[in-house]
């Protein structure tokens, strides 16, 4: 079975730096490596005959003459950098931009049952009068999705049989309080987290924060992490960072702090975060494009309708403060949010697709049938099937401006996710976050990137573009090209897939709503050309039925159309996300 991916590359920057300390290290080079640097060659050394278009045919060839073209690359890194890789951008005191000396510790008296903070308790007064004043039932109609609420000591312990009845009005998360500056842990919070796990919840937690410094930021994370530690709580728990004190919005580089929280989590083997605040805060004192919006869990009670989208690429959307849910026995209101990416609770409500989505095809289950995913920031939201609904597994990788491959690395069967930056491509064997198996160098920064199994030995590798150049490799490896052929125009839609079943990928050039399609790689004219939806159609390639046979699928809003033969005419399968 083979797997096919479009790959649309988006340029990286070759000197982005993907260390972390955290990290372990993964080093290869493309010359036999010593590791030492990374110098990659692309290379043809026969000459390759071409001709040219002949539209009234529909035949595509090469526009170039005859030519011997032998080319390298040399993508050279420094030879201390650390090939490792992680979701977090490695933050240190030198680039933090703070002067640790001028800061006041804002947490040197210890804090207290009585005056602890609870998640959401220093919202603006617009929020804090909704708070009091509006108490919402879940039995009401046209509320936002109710995926998860957060507890505190307030609610005291809360029983199994209490969760279950939560669970029944369609909570699947909880999030428990742990942790407050340096000196304050929830005494309900062993008890809390135990009974909803028995319940069937999913649990993350949070540490409401005092920092003002890098070094406070560092402490405090630490502290959380220690009592997460002492819980028992895995490593994949989601730690939630609850930013919401003046004294921490309005110090100075509020991001900064925020970002070395999350890597100080990381260190400690907590890589899976997220930050908490109210929506004036992050749009006042935050970089969100730096945090990432899918990192956040916004607060925003001012439009609780199920209608609201406007929180959509966030990670979840705290949207009430005072939800009540009946026959619980302890009679607490609760806040109450939406998830948007499935790291709070088994609903994830993510379906409506944005504009910036990308969208993504592979088969994520090895069952030998391809489907429709997409990402959005560093968040994939991965479907097992052609259908409408929810996504089957969420996961982040990589930075939100990372391009992103997919292709079955390993011949497995089953498609994973690689991440370039500049010629580097961190390569993942399983569908999980956390460090690439696999880091190589191939190309250089400026080529354009296709994915396919050359060879039709079952593993996918890399190909490169120049214009109307290919340079195939047949191996997840740096070095010289397999192959070279020149194919098509310089601007045209380049796609990628098993046209005739024979195991091996080729490729296909797209012209308005013409496809052109090559079965064997090498130059010459198309061996078959459709026409196939509308000239501005997104379009995907996949096995969508089985067959071995690789066809398009077009996409206009939210729907998309499949078609699972090579062939004009109407779709086969039609579905929407919505």
């Amino acid at each position: 079975m083979i797997v096919i991916f479009i790959i649309i590359d988006t340029p990286v920057f070759a000197t982005q730096d993907v260390s972390s300390s955290s990290e372990k290290s993964v080093s290869l080079s493309s010359n036999g490596g010593t590791g030492d640097s990374e110098t990659t060659s692309v290379s043809v050394e026969s000459s390759i005959s071409t001709e040219t278009l002949n539209s009234e045919d529909q035949s595509i060839v090469s526009s170039n003459e005859s030519q011997e073209t032998s080319e390298s690359s040399s993508e050279t890194e420094s030879s201390n950098e650390n090939n490792s890789y992680s979701t977090d951008s490695s933050i240190s005191e030198e680039n933090a931009g703070i002067d640790d000396s001028s800061q006041q510790d804002v947490t040197s008296d210890t804090i207290t049952e009585e005056t602890q903070n609870v998640l959401g308790e220093n919202t603006p007064k617009l929020i804090s009068r909704l708070r009091s004043s509006t108490t919402l039932s879940i039995l009401y109609d046209n509320l936002p999705s109710a995926d998860f609420i957060d507890v505190s000591s307030h609610n005291g312990n809360i029983s199994v049989s209490d969760y279950k009845k939560l669970m029944s009005y369609g909570v699947t998360g909880v999030v428990v309080k742990l942790t407050e500056g340096n000196s304050y842990q929830n005494p309900y919070a062993e008890n809390q987290i135990n009974n909803a796990k028995t319940a069937g919840l999913k649990v993350s937690v949070y540490h409401y924060s005092w920092y003002t410094t890098t070094n406070e930021a560092k402490g405090e994370a630490d502290y959380f992490a220690n009592y997460a530690k002492k819980l028992n709580l895995p490593d994949n728990t989601l730690m939630v960072n609850d930013i919401e004190q003046t004294e921490t919005l309005v110090a100075s580089n509020p991001t900064n702090n925020a970002l070395f929280f999350t890597q100080a989590l990381s260190d400690n083997g907590f890589s899976n975060s997220m930050h908490y605040s109210y929506a004036h805060a992050f749009n006042t004192y935050f970089d969100v494009n730096a945090i990432g919006t899918a990192n956040i869990w916004v607060a925003d009670y001012t439009t609780p309708s199920i209608t609201n989208t406007n929180y959509i690429n966030y990670g979840a959307w705290q949207w009430a403060s005072t939800m009540t849910f009946p026959n619980v026995s302890n009679g607490d209101v609760f806040d109450i949010s939406t998830d948007y990416t499935g790291k709070f609770s088994t609903n994830a409500s993510w379906m409506t697709l944005t504009s910036t989505d990308q969208l993504l095809s592979g088969d994520w289950n090895g069952d030998g049938i391809d489907t429709v995913s997409f990402r959005r920031d560093n968040l994939i939201y991965i479907k097992d099937s052609l259908s409408s609904g929810k996504a089957d597994t969420v996961l982040s990788y990589g930075k939100a401006n990372d391009s992103i491959l997919i292709g079955d690395w390993d011949g497995d069967g089953v498609d994973t996710i690689a991440v370039r930056r500049g010629n580097r491509y961190y390569i993942k064997n399983s569908i999980s976050s956390g460090d690439a198996d696999i880091v190589i160098a191939y190309g250089k920064s400026s080529d354009s990137v296709l994915v396919g199994d050359w060879d039709g030995d079952g593993i996918d590798t890399l190909a490169v573009r120049r214009g109307n150049q290919y340079y195939v490799k047949n191996s997840i490896s740096g070095g010289y090209a397999d192959t070279v052929i020149a194919y098509g125009r310089q601007d045209d839609n380049v796609l990628v897939g098993d046209w005739d079943g024979d195991t091996q990928d080729t490729i296909a050039v797209r012209r308005n709503n013409l496809y052109y399609i090559k079965n064997k790689m090498v130059t010459g004219v198309a061996d078959t050309v459709i026409a196939y939806g509308k000239t501005n159609d997104s379009v995907l390639i996949g096995d969508w039925d089985g067959d071995g046979v690789d066809t398009l699928t077009v996409r206009r809003y939210q729907t998309f159309y499949v078609k699972n033969s090579l062939s004009s005419g109407n779709a086969d399968l039609v579905f929407s996300y919505n």
